[in-house]
């Protein structure tokens, strides 16, 4: 840690050098025996850089190894040099620091890791840990944002796409016309969905005459947009006070309508904002009957030979790991659908190749299973006929 540049040094160790600071950081000795761990020189003490610890007197200065500061056995801390040497603040530290019960030898260590090892990344977050303290995000906000906004915002129980799309939006960072022409691109188009007034995203979600619409549809309130000047400022005040549902409908409408843009910009689309809200009605309920907490879902279409659809189904299902066993499950709920419509001739495709080849299998307990009515289960016998097959099966 002491070497230094020299005379006409290679790249290597010019770039070793260069992260010698940020070693210096995070680097400090785990105390085992103490021997090699100098006192008032090395970083030992986690919150205690390496040359801040000062002595509580001249006398301290003896002490040069922390060996020195154990009792004789080298098991715990001698309590009554430490308050010789230090303040009561240091001290207190120092007893916290637990010692190696087998006299190993001290030991480099990181501070970024759990178990003391270095990681690239923890030693990233190190590098950039004061560049990121000082970046402001949001410099025209007049408050500040609390962390349990994004907290909440990242539990929603919706599709992680949704969020994303929302947390950009509320820190400008979607390229909206304005943010683009404010990076330096020269655009000079008016905004993709009014052709009236300048594109930031407040306007694009929320100002725009054609987006008014979307949100005069909806059965919640959102009319309080009008006291605001910016996503983020609004939700800042007002976030905390909304319930789960009308949080979730929220992130989705935004998503949705940035889509219906994205459409007329780039696709040159016709769209039609009347059907924003009732796609944002469909996925909750989707998300409401999945369970996206807990649950799984199970959907499927019903067709005709000629590929018409004459209806569908969706259930939720257990958590499972197994998605091959969800697909059967599936399966079995479309048959009893099938069966509740009055279907007699059913064919069932599915993109699981693995559960369409059981049904089709030629192992005779499987082709039995077909025409059982409902579910049964024996526990403590088997019927004849079960018994024969499954002999069979396996022989």
């Amino acid at each position: 840690m002491n070497a230094s540049l020299g005379y006409r040094p290679s790249y290597t160790w010019r770039s070793l050098l260069a992260g010698r600071d940020l070693l210096d950081m995070g680097l400090y000795k785990s105390i085992g025996d103490g021997k090699t761990t100098m006192v008032w020189k090395d970083s030992w003490i986690l919150s205690v850089k390496r040359g801040e610890l000062v002595p509580l007197n001249e006398e301290a200065k003896i002490i040069t190894s922390v060996c020195e500061l154990l009792d004789a056995d080298g098991r715990t801390w001698n309590q009554q040099v430490l308050d010789t040497c230090f303040d009561r603040i240091t001290v207190e530290k120092i007893l916290c620091i637990p010692l190696n019960k087998t006299h190993l030898p001290d030991r480099w260590a990181w501070k970024g890791g759990s178990n003391g090892n270095f990681l690239v990344k923890s030693g990233y977050k190190l590098a950039m840990r004061e560049s990121w303290e000082n970046m402001n995000l949001t410099p025209d906000l007049f408050c500040d944002v609390p962390t349990s906004l994004w907290k909440s915002v990242w539990k929603l129980p919706i599709l992680s796409r949704y969020k994303v799309m929302f947390w950009r939006a509320c820190l400008g960072i979607i390229p909206t016309i304005y943010e683009l022409e404010r990076r330096g691109m020269v655009i000079n188009e008016p905004c993709v969905m009014c052709e009236e007034k300048p594109e930031s995203a407040f306007h694009l979600l929320f100002e725009c005459q054609e987006v008014q619409n979307v949100w005069g549809m909806t059965r919640f309130d959102f009319s309080s947009w009008t006291y605001h000047n910016s996503l983020l400022e609004w939700m800042t005040v007002e976030w905390d006070r909304w319930g789960r549902e009308k949080q979730c409908v929220f992130v989705m409408t935004i998503y949705f309508i940035w889509e219906a843009r994205n459409q007329r910009k780039f696709v040159n689309e016709v769209v039609n904002l009347n059907g924003v809200w009732a796609k944002v009605e469909r996925r909750w309920d989707e998300a409401c009957v999945a369970g996206v907490r807990a649950k799984g879902a199970l959907a499927g279409l019903f067709r005709d030979s000629e590929g018409v659809i004459h209806g569908a189904f969706m259930a939720s299902a257990p958590a499972l790991n197994d998605s091959m066993l969800v697909k059967a499950l599936a399966i079995k709920k479309g048959v009893e659908v099938a069966r509740q419509m009055g279907v007699l001739d059913l064919v069932v495709e599915s993109d699981s190749r693995l559960v369409i080849d059981m049904l089709n299998s030629n192992y005779k307990i499987c082709k039995a299973a077909r025409h059982v009515t409902g579910e049964q289960i024996w526990q403590d016998s088997l019927p004849i006929c079960i018994n024969d097959v499954c002999t069979e099966n396996f022989h």
